[in-house]
């Protein structure tokens, strides 16, 4: 079995538009997910699915192939779905699992990403994805902190803006986005229409959950520290510094 990791990474995003080019001490942020990426030791590739032809260029800087499906989406999971029969027919692999990195998370765990196709492979589940421990009462009430609770199974029950579960913000988890796929399991959410829950939350992982797909939740310990904004990007050469 392979997995290919599929990083989506559009130029409009809405509150740091052409972030992924955006530098990050000596490299662009792109290039360092994507040199990130690359240290996953289970996966067998590394890709890019974007909407424009800088990050594409950007990839290619880092040897790293580049798809542009044409079309908006409303997740980045239905982006590299739409990449992906061009990415297999690009490799000549037909790959048995596909990863979703986010291309803001320069401080990827590469070492929870490999955990979490080990897990994939060996389990068969039909998603997996990571969290990280919440900090505190006050990281447990902010809405752009995405909550997620686990059943004994460490199978994700749900997944909120809101303080969830109520009153014990220790049972709670942080979410990081990073999403393992099935490959028949992503073909199959991205042919299913954005759902009443997803869009009150905006949270693209609750389609699976509503269509009655299992998340598996692999823990990292590691900090969870993504660009969402300019002001981001001092703490992220910060964080790196510290690290080298």
């Amino acid at each position: 079995m392979d997995a290919v990791i599929v990083i989506p990474a559009r130029w409009g995003a809405s509150r740091f538009p052409g972030k992924a080019l955006a530098r990050i001490g000596d490299d662009t942020l792109i290039g360092h997910v994507i040199r990130r990426a690359k240290d996953c030791r289970r996966a067998a590739a590394v890709w890019i699915a974007t909407d424009d032809e800088r990050i594409a260029a950007e990839a290619e800087r880092h040897a790293v192939g580049a798809v542009l499906p044409p079309g908006d989406f409303a997740s980045g999971t239905d982006r590299i779905a739409a990449a992906l029969d061009e990415i297999e027919t690009r490799a000549g692999i037909r790959y048995s699992q596909v990863i979703n990195v986010q291309g803001d998370e320069p401080l990827l765990d590469v070492g929870a990403v490999d955990a979490m196709i080990g897990m994939l492979q060996q389990s068969g589940v039909d998603l997996a994805t990571l969290c990280c421990p919440i900090r505190g009462p006050e990281e447990h009430l902010d809405p752009n902190v995405v909550k997620v609770v686990l059943d004994a199974a460490s199978n994700a029950l749900y997944f909120s803006r809101a303080p969830i579960p109520a009153g014990s913000w220790q049972q709670a988890r942080r979410h990081v986005g990073i999403y393992g796929y099935q490959t028949p399991v992503l073909r199959a959410f991205a042919a299913i229409a954005p759902t009443p829950l997803e869009r009150a939350e905006r949270l693209e992982q609750l389609r699976a959950l509503e269509n009655g797909f299992t998340i598996r939740v692999v823990e990292t310990s590691a900090p969870h520290l993504g660009v969402d904004s300019p002001e981001d990007v001092r703490k992220i050469e910060q964080e790196l510094a510290r690290l080298r």
